[in-house]
């Protein structure tokens, strides 16, 4: 066996050595039950450890599907009972923390990396090498992780023990990976799902499909207060920018809107070209005043935020942009609705149609934060009345309000 360069010998059987193969038969029962990969993989070094296998450090590397990160990196030392996660953004792949590392070789295709640290003409070709010998550590070993799709993942062990890794243990490590990557195939097949249902519906939508609430017409009647804010001017918009200039426009606006009501307890639901939907569930009637309160601050930070992006367009000599909110509470159908092969889980209700109705009055009225009268009665905030208004598809006009505190004050 090759113990300086990359060595392309076929993984060991586990039926040759009793604790690799005690360890893959753990790993295919009571291993697979763990849901979580960082649990997993510190029980699963916590058993290396116990059956023999003398370890300074574990480090793994998951490639994920997310808008904002590309991997998952996993690291365990001794006297950890789960690995600790770290999320790695997609900047990383431009870092020399990345380039001038073992994994992205495994990426590119190289066999199990092997360097025995305590050797002194060993080559220290990659910067982890030379951390790993100032702790310490006397053997290295970077192993890929494939998975049923064709992406190459990364595991890695490092020893201190005086003598490094035996062949023992390098068999042991060889034969966990097959098992080990399809376990964690699976949590990241799941995590995926949790991130693009996150993502595309919301986290309670996507928690209730997964939950299997995916039959059509199938959902609850439910107390929320729903928003509904849209970009002012958004038409000209789209007849006068180009392509990159409007999505960078979109993206922006979003941000403010979705940051704010997302950190305020709201769900959002939809965005409908350049307007947002979006509920704060009232799960207990006593509480009300205070998801109407919470929503308030939502539309108070948005507008905000979209003061200090006009602020920085401004100063970019880019034309400034204009929105408007509108808050209601009232029932909702929160569920599926939709084709049999194309669905959509969203609130539907007159409450829904009315608090679009109210937005609307945003630019006749020249206010930007609007709530309606059922809103008002239970909202702790200063509100004026702009009187009543009619609203299209609302039998009688409606009495509307405006937030005072609001930056157009």
């Amino acid at each position: 066996m090759q113990t300086q360069t990359d060595t392309k010998e076929a993984a060991p059987v586990a039926g040759r050595d009793s604790a690799g193969a005690d360890l893959v038969e753990w790993l295919l029962s009571d291993g697979k039950q763990i849901g979580r990969s960082g649990k997993l993989l510190g029980k699963l070094c916590q058993r290396l450890v116990a059956a023999g296998t003398p370890l300074l450090r574990m480090a793994a590397s998951i490639r994920v599907l997310h808008p904002q990160i590309v991997a998952t990196g996993y690291l365990w030392r001794p006297g950890m009972s789960a690995a600790e996660q770290v999320d790695r953004g997609h900047e990383i792949l431009d870092r020399t923390e990345y380039l001038d590392s073992p994994i992205r070789k495994i990426h590119e295709g190289s066999a199990p990396i092997r360097r025995r640290l305590m050797d002194p003409d060993v080559p220290l070709d990659f910067t982890i090498l030379k951390d790993l010998r100032g702790q310490g550590g006397t053997d290295y070993i970077g192993l890929p992780v494939p998975f049923s799709d064709g992406s190459i993942n990364f595991i890695s062990f490092a020893s201190d023990h005086p003598e490094g890794f035996s062949d023992r243990c390098i068999e042991t490590l060889h034969a966990l990976v097959p098992p080990l990557a399809a376990i964690l195939e699976i949590h990241a097949h799941r995590r995926m799902a949790g991130t693009l249902l996150d993502t595309y519906l919301g986290h309670s939508a996507g928690e209730r499909v997964l939950a299997g609430e995916i039959t059509r017409g199938g959902g609850l009647t439910m107390r929320a207060v729903v928003w509904y804010s849209d970009l002012r001017n958004f038409t000209a918009m789209s007849d006068a920018m180009g392509r990159d200039d409007l999505m960078a426009v979109l993206n922006d606006y979003f941000e403010c809107m979705i940051g704010a009501i997302e950190e305020n307890g709201g769900e959002v639901l939809k965005l409908i070209g350049d307007a947002v939907l979006a509920i704060f569930p009232v799960d207990d009637a006593a509480f009300r005043h205070y998801v109407c309160n919470r929503a308030v601050d939502a539309a108070l930070k948005a507008e905000a935020r979209m003061a200090a992006l006009n602020e920085r367009r401004g100063l970019a000599c880019q034309p400034m942009l204009d929105f408007g909110i509108a808050l209601h509470v009232g029932d909702v159908i929160y569920g599926n609705i939709g084709a049999s092969n194309r669905l959509d889980f969203t609130v539907i209700g007159p409450a829904v149609n009315q608090v679009t109705r109210i937005e609307q009055l945003t630019k006749s009225t020249g206010e930007r934060l609007l709530v309606s009268a059922e809103f008002a009665r239970t909202c702790e905030r200063p509100l004026k009345s702009l009187g009543a208004h009619e609203l299209r598809g609302v039998e009688a006009a409606q009495e509307v309000f405006a937030i005072v505190d609001s930056a157009t004050d």
